[in-house]
């Protein structure tokens, strides 16, 4: 594998080699009075500062091949899954390597997600790094994964959450869904739910794509949402069916009830089926007072 290797000479300037083992000897690539490692035990990128106190100059190994690029001297310059990437007045950049030559590409403001357990242990890093370019009237996505950079694809609006979920909104107002592993939108299947901060979102498999939604899940068909009008709380009610939501109920007399687990709505008990964990909406059952209440009609 070709690496950099330098050499300080008595006049405190480093040289600045390439070491490639399929060829005798060493190329010289470049010299400065000042050179930085951009991380601990990287040998394929190197910074040399130039005498101008202002740039400095990025030199760069892709499949063997060497790239320059002078840049800002305190531009911020990153590796991230052995992509090296870097910052000029805020937006970030790369180079890579296309038909034997290179081409840096603009991948636009950077995001950095940290990701708890187990999400960490399961995509085996605690940070996702992505980026989003403005272009008109949508953003382009690019995201680092297996060694690669991964143009996602073009979307209105972005959000994500700390679960390693990254939620892309399409012009149509449908949304996909990515993973720090993801080079493709995530298919979901009938039913399937995720909740970020602010949305809920439901697979619909007729369109493929999923459609956000405000409200929480209740159980496996049951979604419910609290909205609060005029300092009064009111609940809506809905079943989860064929990945749409239909409203059951709405209404300002609701209680959470814990056994049996349900909702107490208007009197009537939505409970879920301890061995299905499903809500039989078309059989509430009524509490002990409305009972009474229609026995003495």
């Amino acid at each position: 594998m070709s690496k950099f290797i330098y050499k300080q000479t008595n006049d405190k300037v480093y040289h600045i080699y390439l070491d490639d083992p399929s060829k005798e000897g060493f190329t010289k690539v470049g010299q400065a009075k000042s050179i930085s490692f951009i991380k601990e035990h990287n040998s394929k990128y190197i910074l040399l500062f130039n005498d101008d106190g202002l740039t400095k100059r990025l030199f760069g190994i892709i499949e063997n091949k060497i790239f320059q690029v002078t840049i800002p001297k305190n531009s911020k310059v990153l590796i991230f899954d052995s992509i090296c990437v870097y910052e000029k007045d805020s937006i970030w950049y790369t180079m890579v390597l296309k038909k034997d030559a290179f081409e840096e590409l603009l991948l636009g403001e950077k995001h950095e997600i940290y990701l708890g357990c187990p999400e960490n242990i399961k995509y085996k890093t605690l940070f996702w790094c992505f980026f989003t370019k403005k272009a008109e009237q949508y953003l382009e996505i690019y995201s680092i994964v297996e060694k690669k950079v991964v143009n996602l694809g073009k979307y209105s609006s972005v959000e994500h959450n700390h679960n390693g979920a990254l939620l892309a909104k399409l012009s149509n107002g449908f949304y996909d869904f990515f993973t720090p592993k993801s080079v493709e939108p995530h298919q979901g299947c009938i039913n399937e739910t995720f909740e970020t901060l602010d949305h809920l979102f439901v697979w619909n498999d007729n369109h493929k794509h999923w459609i956000a939604y405000k409200g929480k899940v209740f159980c496996k068909n049951a979604v419910y949402e609290v909205q609060t009008c005029d300092d009064k709380r009111k609940i809506l009610l809905y079943e989860l069916k064929d990945g749409t939501l239909k409203l059951v109920r709405e209404s300002y007399n609701f209680q959470f009830v814990a056994h049996p687990f349900g909702i107490i709505i208007d009197n009537q008990i939505y409970s879920q089926d301890v061995e299905s964990g499903l809500i039989d909406f078309d059989n509430p059952k009524p509490t002990l007072k409305k009972r009474i209440r229609d026995f003495f009609k």
